[in-house]
């Protein structure tokens, strides 16, 4: 794309414009495109970091030992020898988004006094951003492409195969899922409900992360009593209000599945991201026919849980 310059001349230049400069009231590029991200935010902030590995394994117990028993002197005892343990298999997915720029345009914004933000910089910065919507994107896809990261959409049902197990066929690997309504005569309940229900299993981890669109969070807000409270989330972090549902923070995200409240601990449903392909900028490579040079952000990871059934939805959530 050729570069777009100012015209000049007395056609369109006056006196005031060949003796003042114009005022840059921000130094830096105004955002006009990204939408927030704050369960993306929170994930990448409890992301599990690991160097390498053909998969991902996580070893998981799904049965009991049925010889515990009573027994008085000298009664028989059962013998039967156990099993209840297997591994879960989660695959890695890359993602990558390119950053270009041809040697004149470099050239053009490389002087010292003419230069006002640097060109490469900012397209840089532009690639990464649109790699973390991508992955924010993903996170909530209906349907994930075979090459995307699982979403919390297949992720978190009944029915789906996840990281290499059937759920139809393993009860044990179930995520909870409520059939919702009107928020106005049953969310509250529905909520508690489903929250009792995934941490009454295994209560070492209890929900902290909430997450759903902007109508069902204001449905929530608007059912508390006059009396509501927010906690900070973070010294200057303006994505998030704090808004809490028994301690779970709730997040409201431009992505989120429409009717759909999903609940689940962020020690139980996490990424896991390759430390050697976390926002990698490749080296720049210069085409043998242009003059102009390429490079790629490169991140490798998965959306992977431990635990499935601590993981909960409630579906058809309406007003």
């Amino acid at each position: 794309m050729a570069d777009k310059t100012f015209t000049y001349g007395p056609d369109n230049v006056d006196q005031l414009l060949t003796t003042t400069l114009s005022a840059w009231v921000k130094d830096n590029l105004q955002d006009q495109v990204f939408n927030a991200m704050p369960l993306y935010k929170k994930m990448y902030e409890k992301a599990q970091k690991i160097d390498g590995g053909a998969s991902l394994l996580t070893p998981v117990m799904y049965a009991k030992n049925s010889t515990a028993q009573s027994y008085d002197d000298y009664d028989i005892l059962d013998t039967t020898a156990q099993d209840g343990f297997t591994n879960t298999q989660g695959l890695w997915k890359n993602l990558a988004v390119s950053i270009a720029i041809a040697g004149p345009q470099l050239r053009k914004n490389s002087g010292s006094k003419t230069k006002v933000l640097s060109l490469l910089d900012a397209k840089t910065n532009q690639a990464v951003m649109s790699l973390r919507d991508l992955v924010s994107e993903q996170l909530f896809a209906a349907a994930p492409g075979s090459d995307d990261i699982t979403s919390l959409v297949t992720m978190i049902d009944a029915t789906s195969t996840i990281q290499d197990v059937n759920s139809t066929n393993n009860s044990w690997w179930q995520a909870t899922v409520t059939t919702g309504g009107s928020f106005a005569t049953q969310g509250l309940d529905d909520m508690r409900t489903t929250n009792d229900t995934v941490d009454e299993y295994n209560p070492v981890s209890m929900t902290d992360v909430i997450a759903t669109t902007k109508a069902i969070k204001n449905y929530y807000e608007a059912s508390l009593t006059p009396g509501i409270r927010y906690t900070p989330a973070g010294s200057g972090d303006p994505t998030f209000d704090g808004l809490r549902f028994r301690g779970a923070q709730i997040f409201s995200d431009p992505n989120a599945t429409s009717s759909v409240i999903y609940m689940f601990s962020s020690e139980d449903l996490y990424l896991v991201i390759n430390s050697n392909a976390d926002y990698m900028t490749t080296p720049f490579v210069k085409p043998s026919n242009q003059d102009a040079k390429v490079a790629q952000v490169l991140i490798m990871l998965q959306l992977m849980t431990r635990a499935r059934r601590k993981l909960a939805k409630i579906t058809t959530v309406s007003a």
